[in-house]
């Protein structure tokens, strides 16, 4: 996490509905909000009138940050009452001998909640995100001691 600083933001998880979805973001947004500056990017720009997705930012060579929360299932295929949420962040990075580009996780977390999202979704996600960040907070300030800004985090929404 050394010298990472601003971060696209991206959210897996499973809403029944628009509302639900979109009071799932406000969460993740509220809990980043604890830990740095939230960017909140459009996704849909208009251009010559016209609605259109704008996909530029998704080249950039800035780290993402992701959020993922979801029952784990039985090899077969039965949902568990168990919920892990993870955190995870890829950075592209050049390999020297062979001039190639990648994007490996270079930091990821996980926590374990009993129950089913789906009958606790706002709970989960508050409870899975704010552990998980707090974990992110002392690895990022280990790893930027001298660093007082806090990290960056754009998301993008409809």
């Amino acid at each position: 996490m050394k010298g990472l600083s601003t971060f696209n933001c991206f959210f897996y998880f499973f809403a029944p509905n628009r509302e639900e979805d979109a009071k799932v973001n406000s969460l993740i947004v509220n809990q980043l909000e604890k830990f740095g500056v939230v960017v909140q990017n459009k996704l849909l720009v208009k251009t010559n009138g016209r609605e259109q997705i704008d996909l530029t930012r998704f080249g950039s060579s800035r780290p993402s940050l992701f959020f993922e929360i979801r029952n784990i299932t039985s090899v077969e295929g039965k949902e568990l009452p168990v919920i892990r949420g993870s955190l995870n962040i890829q950075a592209p990075v050049m390999l020297q001998k062979g001039y190639c580009f990648s994007s490996p996780y270079v930091w990821t977390n996980n926590c374990f909640l009993e129950g089913f999202f789906r009958e606790k979704i706002e709970q989960s996600v508050t409870l899975a995100l704010s552990q998980l960040l707090r974990q992110f907070q002392i690895d990022y300030s280990t790893a930027n001691p001298s660093h007082a800004e806090r990290p960056v985090f754009h998301i993008f929404l409809p």
